[in-house]
């Protein structure tokens, strides 16, 4: 039985590449099970990730079948959605899928030759229909795994290795390019100096300069190599190639295992580096068939530099690892040896911080051979094929923590002036997805968002002038929340005149004996004060509302009289009104 399941976890690390922090294990839980469907998991990579929205492909074993996508959000919301015209021949459980808009997926899967599928979605809040819109093949009848990403430009790039050696001296890479005007090209083969055996891969982007960086690992080889390429404007240009860019004779023991480690590269914007993650040759053999072995996290620069982070237990030495690099964490799934069974079926996750690693967090039980394990890149999620019984059903399992968001007001800072249209720009940070941000000005919820980046416009030309106070209060999905508050102050030049009119007495009537008259005044900039005329007779200014003043019109001559009020606000804009009354005398 096949169980997928996601599990929100936050892990805090430190040392050569993480700032210190808590330890997971210490703040989070399990608390929600979502189900999913009836099926088991495709691919054993990457999970697809957009705008707060993630998705996993499952094979479905009920009904007539199929493969489904599904869709979770940051608000709890789900959907299943059949993915029509999927290949009947794929590989299930080889190759990787990107959401590139909140409409569209790209699949790219299969063991030779390859194919790379693309799919628009409808539907609204979170997709309900899938349309095939393209499929196109690549590489050959020995074409396997391939690993695919989207690039900064917005282009993609897929790149897979060969089952087996292409002629009897080299091997082969294969690279395929979706330019972001829509046109593919591919580069295969791309010889390399590889002997017979299998060979893995890993694909990432280096935050700093856009070179693309590929690392393969051969069976039985004792080295990593590395590839570099360049976007440019006809395609993709393979720069150079290393082959001993990670060593056992260089690089130690933080050199590759022997066999046939898997590899996971993650471009990190956060530290300007790539990592890469892998079972390295702190190796230790259990039996003829078991063989265990620590994982080393290399930090890679643009310059070829690199240094080491090592997870000190013996893992499965050719079984998935998962990745999450944030700018706060990195979470590592993996597979230990259980050396009283000598099996590898428990995923685990475990954490750096502190200067040592915490105690791991086991996360379910794999029948599946190999074990699978997906992984989120901009968020704290993992999949895992779990075997439960009955009926071989999917589950979203969430981890729940009570540790609140951290958040802050980047701009504007407390206490500046502001005016015209200012945005707010807020800062996040949460061990589980955020469901919702909220903006209050004075107390008055102004706006309320879901997506990244976490901003706000407000427009203060319609707000007073003056002092207000502006709060952020951030939800995870675990339902802790945590606000930021600063003053601003709004300064804006008014050149719209004020708004005054008389509201008593009523223009043509008639008044005797003592009148109040009562005016009206307001400004978006505010009023400074209020004049009152009779008869062009300065009688009253008034500094603030009420702007009242009793008339006494027993010394004054019946017939027509002129009142006038004149408003000036603050920007030294005014206005004025004036209309006329009968005074009668009493008989």
């Amino acid at each position: 039985m096949k169980i997928v399941a996601l599990l929100l976890i936050a892990i805090m690390l430190s040392g050569i590449i993480l700032s210190p922090s808590r330890s997971f294990s210490d703040t989070t839980s399990v608390t929600d099970k979502t189900l999913i469907g009836t099926g088991f998991l495709i691919g054993k990579g990457k999970l697809a990730e957009f705008g707060g929205m993630s998705s996993i492909l499952y094979m479905s074993l009920s009904g007539s079948g199929g493969v489904y996508a599904f869709f979770k959000d940051n608000l709890g919301e789900t959907s299943n959605v059949l993915l029509p015209g999927f290949p009947s021949s794929a590989n299930y459980g080889c190759g990787e899928y990107i959401m590139t808009a909140k409409d569209e997926m790209w699949i790219f899967f299969g063991t030779g030759p390859l194919t790379a599928v693309q799919y628009k979605f409808s539907g609204s809040p979170l997709p309900t229909v899938a349309m095939l819109v393209s499929s196109k093949t690549f590489g050959d009848s020995s074409s396997f795994c391939p690993s695919l990403i989207k690039l900064s430009s917005g282009a993609l790039i897929g790149a897979w290795t060969q089952k087996t050696a292409y002629n009897s001296t080299s091997g082969a890479l294969g690279f395929a390019y979706h330019s972001p005007s829509g046109n593919w090209s591919q580069i295969f083969p791309y010889t390399v100096k590889y002997s017979t055996g299998g060979v893995r891969l890993a694909l990432a982007q280096h935050p700093v300069d856009n070179s693309i960086w590929v690392f393969s690992k051969q069976d039985g080889a004792q080295q990593i190599y590395a590839n570099h390429l360049t976007e440019t404007s006809n395609g993709l240009s393979v720069d150079w190639t290393d082959t001993n860019f990670i060593t056992q004779g260089v690089d130690g023991t933080n050199g590759p295992e022997g066999e046939f480690p898997y590899l996971v590269a993650v471009g990190d914007k956060s530290r300007n580096a790539i990592l890469l993650a892998y079972q390295d040759d702190q190796y230790k053999i259990y039996s003829p068939y078991v063989k265990g072995a620590y994982v080393s996290i290399a930090q890679i620069n643009t310059d070829k530099t690199k240094s080491y982070l090592v997870f000190p237990k013996y893992v499965e030495r050719a079984d998935y690892l998962g990745l999450i690099v944030l700018p706060d964490s990195i979470s590592l799934g993996y597979f230990p040896i259980n050396e009283t069974t000598l099996t590898y079926n428990d995923a685990y996750v475990s954490s750096y911080s502190n200067g040592s690693w915490g105690q791991s967090v086991f996360l379910g039980t794999s029948y599946t051979n190999p074990p699978g394990l997906g992984y989120g890149i901009n968020s704290t999620q993992f999949a895992v094929d779990l075997n439960l019984y009955p009926g071989n059903q999917l589950y979203l399992f969430h981890e729940s923590t009570t540790v609140p968001p951290t958040i802050s007001i980047i701009s504007p800072t407390n206490g500046s002036t502001v005016a015209g249209i200012t945005t707010v720009n807020v800062s996040i940070s949460d061990s589980l997805s955020i469901s919702k941000i909220q903006l209050y000005l004075d107390s008055t919820l102004y706006g309320e968002t879901s997506t990244t980046p976490y901003t706000f416009t407000l427009d203060t030309t319609k707000i007073s002038n003056g002092a207000h106070t502006v709060l952020v209060k951030a939800f995870d999905i675990s339902g802790n929340s945590a606000s930021s508050q600063i003053t601003i102050n709004i300064s804006n030049v008014v050149t719209a005149s004020p708004l005054v009119s008389i509201t008593n007495p009523a223009a043509g009537s008639t008044v005797t004996g003592k009148v109040t008259i009562s005016v009206s005044a307001s400004s978006s900039s505010g009023i400074g004060n209020v004049k009152m005329y009779i008869d062009n007779v300065l009688v009253r200014q008034i500094i603030s509302g009420p702007y009242t003043y009793k008339w006494s019109t027993s010394n004054i001559a019946s017939g027509m009289h002129t009142i006038t009020a004149k408003a000036y606000d603050v920007s030294g804009n005014n206005a004025v009104t004036s209309e006329t009354v009968n005074v009668s005398k009493r008989k």
